[in-house]
C-alpha cells in the first residue's frame, strides 16, 4: 500500500480521528496512486495513523475511513459500516409512521463522502469523493443483500462536492427499476416526492423540526413558509389546525409538488407565491401582512469559510425583513443549513436582526438536524442544520 506523510505537527487533528487530510498538511506522497486509491497515512516520524481514499484533485486530499492498522479497507469493511448505519436506523423509526430516512450519513456513519436516503422501497444514492466511486458497486451489492425489501436504487451523485473532487455529475438508476412515483411517510404525513429533483428529493434532517412545530400551532393561525420545497412545514400547521397558510419558494417544480401533498392528506391547495423569498419579504412588508407562524429554511448561504461576511450579510437580511412579518407574540422557526455558519454566528446574526427590525425576540429552543442525521464528536462539520424557535415581541 502507498504511503502518505504529514509534516511534523499537523498529525494532531487525524490521530483525534477527523476525516480530512488537506493538502497542505502531507510532506510527501507515494507516487502512482490512482484517484480513489486507499493510502496509509503517517507521522512525519512513520508511526501509522489511518487508512483513507486519496484524491490529489480535491483541497481535501485524503479522507480517512479506518484509524485500525489491522483492519482493511474492503468489501468486509464496508459491509460492517453499512450494517452499523443500518442498524441504527431499525432502532430510531416506526416503519408505520416514518418509512424514508437518511440510511448513511457521510462522515456522521464513518463513510466519508457517501450519502443514502432511504424513501420507501427506493434508495437514493450521492458519492461524493472518487474513493466512494470506486466502490460503488459493492456498496450497491450489499445494500441490496442487506435490505431485501428495496426494488430500487438511483444514484444522483452533484453538486458542490463532486466539483471540488474534480469528478462530474452521476445520475441513473443502479439497481432495480425506476418507479413511477415514490410515496413516502414521515410522522404520518404522506408525500409524493421526486427522487431526481433537488438533492435527494426531501429533507429528512427537518423531520424532528416539523413535528416539533406542531405544539406551536394554534386553531386558525396564519402560516408563512418560506424556501418551502416540498411543502413539509406548512403542511404540518395545516394538518394541525392552522388557517391561511401561504409557501414561497422560486421553483415551479417546487410548488407543485407541495400543492400534490396537500391533496395527499386531504388538503385544499396553500395560497403560494413562486418567487425569489429575499423579494418576497419585502414585498410583504409593503403590504403590511403579518403571519402569526412564520417559517424560514434557506438553502446554504456559506458553502466556505472564507465567505463569512457575505452570509452574515445574507442571513441577516432575511431575518430582519422576516422579523418583521410576524405578529405580536407570534412565533418564528429559523434555520442555517451552511455547516461554515457556526452557532455562534448565527445568534449573533439573529441579535443584530432583532436590534435593526425593533422587535424584542426571545429563544424558546434551540434545534438542530435529526438522529438519523448522526453528528461525529471528531467531525464537527457534520452538525451542520442550527435553528431557533423565536417568540417576536
Amino acid at each position: 500500500m502507498k504511503n502518505a506523510i504529514l509534516i511534523k505537527g499537523k498529525e494532531k487533528q487525524p490521530l483525534n480521528k477527523h476525516s480530512y487530510i488537506f493538502s497542505g498538511a502531507v510532506e510527501k506522497i507515494d507516487s502512482d496512486i490512482a484517484p480513489g486509491e486507499v493510502v496509509c497515512v503517517r507521522t512525519h516520524e512513520g508511526k501509522f495513523i489511518a487508512y483513507g481514499h486519496y484524491n490529489p484533485t480535491s483541497g481535501i486530499v485524503i479522507r480517512l475511513l479506518e484509524w485500525n492498522e489491522n483492519k482493511h479497507v474492503n468489501e468486509s469493511w464496508f459491509r460492517e459500516k453499512i450494517l452499523s448505519s443500518i442498524a441504527l436506523r431499525k432502532s430510531l423509526f416506526d416503519s408505520k409512521d416514518t418509512d424514508s430516512f437518511r440510511l448513511i450519513f457521510s462522515e456522521g456513519d464513518f463513510l466519508p463522502g457517501l450519502i443514502v436516503d432511504k424513501f420507501a422501497d427506493t434508495l437514493v444514492l450521492q458519492s461524493h469523493t472518487s474513493g466512494m466511486d470506486k466502490e460503488k458497486s459493492a456498496i450497491v451489492k450489499i445494500l441490496t443483500e442487506e435490505i431485501a425489501s428495496i426494488t430500487c436504487i438511483y444514484e444522483k451523485s452533484d453538486g458542490d462536492g463532486r466539483k471540488m473532487e474534480g469528478l462530474s455529475n452521476s445520475a441513473g438508476v443502479l439497481f432495480g427499476i425506476m418507479p413511477d412515483k415514490v410515496m413516502i411517510r414521515e410522522n404520518g404525513i404522506k408525500y409524493k416526492i421526486d427522487i431526481t429533483s433537488q438533492k435527494t428529493g426531501f429533507y429528512a434532517d427537518q423531520r424532528n423540526n416539523r413535528a416539533l412545530l406542531k405544539k406551536y400551532i394554534k386553531k386558525d393561525d396564519s402560516v408563512l413558509d418560506l424556501f418551502s420545497f416540498t411543502g413539509g412545514f406548512g403542511l404540518t400547521t395545516a394538518l394541525n389546525g392552522a388557517g391561511e397558510i401561504t409557501l414561497c419558494d422560486s421553483s415551479a417544480e417546487a410548488i407543485a409538488a407541495a400543492k400534490v401533498n396537500f391533496r395527499l392528506n386531504g388538503l385544499d391547495d396553500p395560497e403560494a407565491a413562486e418567487k425569489d423569498c429575499f423579494d418576497y419579504i419585502r414585498e410583504l412588508h409593503r403590504e403590511k401582512r403579518q403571519f402569526d407562524i412564520i417559517i424560514l429554511d434557506p438553502p446554504k448561504l456559506m458553502p466556505k469559510k472564507n465567505d463569512a461576511i457575505k452570509a452574515m450579510r445574507a442571513y441577516k437580511d432575511l431575518n430582519f425583513n422576516t422579523m418583521r412579518l410576524v405578529k405580536k407574540g407570534g412565533i418564528m422557526f429559523t434555520f442555517s443549513c451552511s455547516g461554515n455558519f457556526t452557532p455562534e454566528m448565527f445568534k449573533e446574526m439573529i441579535a443584530y436582526s432583532a436590534k435593526d427590525s425593533g422587535r424584542t425576540v426571545q429563544i424558546l429552543e434551540q434545534l438542530h438536524q435529526a438522529s438519523d442525521h448522526p453528528v461525529s464528536v471528531s467531525v464537527p462539520e457534520t452538525e451542520y442544520l442550527k435553528g431557533l424557535v423565536l417568540r417576536v415581541l
